[in-house]
């Protein structure tokens, strides 16, 4: 069950991920046009690009944030996954 603060913290969480994803777009469109025209060749628009990726990074969050908020993962299982994830991305980058 979720507790008393359950939408107030919901709302921050949506609004930061709003934010910092289109931070990330900006970046992307204004700063890496290059890796860009792989998929404009493809006759993918930046546009829809944009939106793609946009609609499924909301559908996973919005998943595991109602899976956070109905089953409740304790905090330290969540903080492991979320190392894992970090992890997973500073490897993946340095990897480049």
């Amino acid at each position: 069950m979720a507790g008393k603060n359950d939408q107030a913290i919901v709302a921050v969480f949506f609004w930061y991920k709003i934010i910092s994803m289109t931070l990330i777009f900006y970046t992307a469109i204004h700063y890496k046009k290059q890796e860009l025209y792989y998929y404009q060749n493809l006759g993918i628009s930046k546009t829809q690009l944009i939106l793609a990726t946009s609609i499924f990074d909301i559908f996973i969050w919005l998943m595991f944030i109602l899976l956070q908020l109905l089953i409740g993962i304790p905090g330290p299982i969540f903080r492991y996954i979320l190392w894992g994830v970090i992890l997973i991305h500073l490897y993946i980058y340095i990897k480049k």
